[in-house]
């Protein structure tokens, strides 16, 4: 039995659910075209109220899905909200219209670690060349072309702008840290590239 349930009947309901997705998929989600990607730019930029995030293709975040906890493995899947659950990885566009989903993976597993396992972040699939995805600080990253990039953050007693600690930095760095100070920079700030 699978989560107390009968294997038989596991396997009905995700028979039944995988035709209904299948049937829906490419209606619901589906990567950007060239097209769609400076209308989702456009949409983050004026949300943020910044036109640097003109360069965002999607906002990535993950949720957990309760369940019921598993008779083996149990441990595996209790996370850090103090529940049983499976992670679900979601990248939507400016609207939260999604554009790829990842499912699956036991509720204990860190945010970072199910991305560096998605197709996504395996296959390069997403974002486009000169685009990045925006996480939230669990994912403590910036995703463009494939590159992940860990946050590293240090205690700065005087309130300066913290020196990179990456001199071979990628460009997903770039595009995070100039994400950062465009929205973050008082307007009298003379800021230099």
């Amino acid at each position: 039995m699978a989560f107390d349930f009968p294997k038989s009947t596991v396997h009905d309901i995700v028979l039944r659910i995988s035709r209904a997705v299948i049937c829906i998929l490419k209606r619901v989600i589906t990567f950007l075209t060239p097209d769609d990607l400076e209308e989702v730019g456009a949409g983050f930029a004026q949300l943020a109220g910044s036109p640097t995030f003109c360069t965002v293709a999607g906002a990535i975040d993950g949720c957990h899905i309760r369940i019921k906890a598993p008779a083996s493995d149990a441990p595996c899947y209790f996370n850090r909200k103090l529940f049983h659950s499976v992670q679900l990885q979601a990248i939507t566009d400016h609207k939260g219209k999604f554009i790829a989903i990842f499912v699956g993976y036991p509720g204990s597993v860190h945010d970072a670690r199910v991305l560096k396992n998605s197709p996504v972040y395996t296959g390069r699939l997403y974002p486009p060349a000169g685009k990045c995805i925006l996480g939230d600080v669990l994912h403590n990253l910036c995703l463009q072309n494939g590159d992940i990039v860990d946050a590293e953050v240090e205690e700065d007693p005087a309130d300066d702008p913290p020196e990179p600690q990456n001199t071979e930095a990628s460009a997903g760095e770039d595009v995070r840290d100039n994400l950062a100070a465009a929205v973050s920079a008082p307007d009298n700030c003379a800021c230099s590239s």
